[in-house]
């Protein structure tokens, strides 16, 4: 598909499709979008990192294990991002 349209073509796509995110989760504010991507990426890499580790000692033969992980606050309380999607269609908010 990309010799087909070129990258021009799907660049503008991906633009349209963020700038459809912001403007239906986050009012057009693109830094809070971000911000909100930002946590999501580091839940994914500490949920990784949580996998590998806790199958890495069970293999090691621990019958019992357990990692402690970062907790990422949705709440506005001076953390330099917020967690928060509101979906103004349905009045619901999503995490």
């Amino acid at each position: 598909m990309l010799a087909k349209y070129g990258p021009d073509h799907f660049r503008e796509l991906g633009r349209k499709g963020f700038e459809t995110f912001v403007a239906r989760y986050f009012d057009g504010d693109r830094a809070e979008a971000m911000s909100w991507l930002r946590v999501r990426a580091y839940e994914s890499q500490a949920e990784t990192f949580a996998e590998r580790e806790l199958a890495r000692r069970i293999a090691n033969g621990e019958k019992v294990a357990s990692v402690e992980l970062p907790v990422y606050t949705t709440d506005d309380d001076g953390i330099p991002f917020r967690g928060r999607i509101h979906n103004h269609s349905a009045g619901d908010e999503l995490t």
